[in-house]
């Protein structure tokens, strides 16, 4: 519909309907796995004090989770997460 509406030259119809509801599910979806990935860094704590892992599954998680902490810090930088959509 935006496309036909774009092509249209209905340039006030793209106005009211921004940001699409897809722009907003994917938004959505980037504010979780930032907070996944927060919620995974602070999870190396216990990891490496308190559990009985073995020194390759500590490594596995630690890898994986600043992997993750890592896609959290660029989803900020590409001010996708915490950018005004207005």
């Amino acid at each position: 519909v935006s496309v036909i509406s774009a092509a249209s030259g209905d340039t006030d119809a793209l106005l009211k309907n921004y940001p699409p509801s897809q722009i907003q599910l994917m938004r959505m979806f980037a504010v979780f796995v930032f907070f996944l990935g927060s919620a995974a860094i602070v999870s190396l704590i216990p990891a490496w004090l308190k559990s009985g892992w073995s020194i390759w599954r500590k490594a596995h998680h630690t890898l994986f989770a600043l992997s993750l902490g890592f896609l959290a810090v660029m989803l900020v930088a590409w001010n996708i997460v915490f950018a005004a959509t207005a």
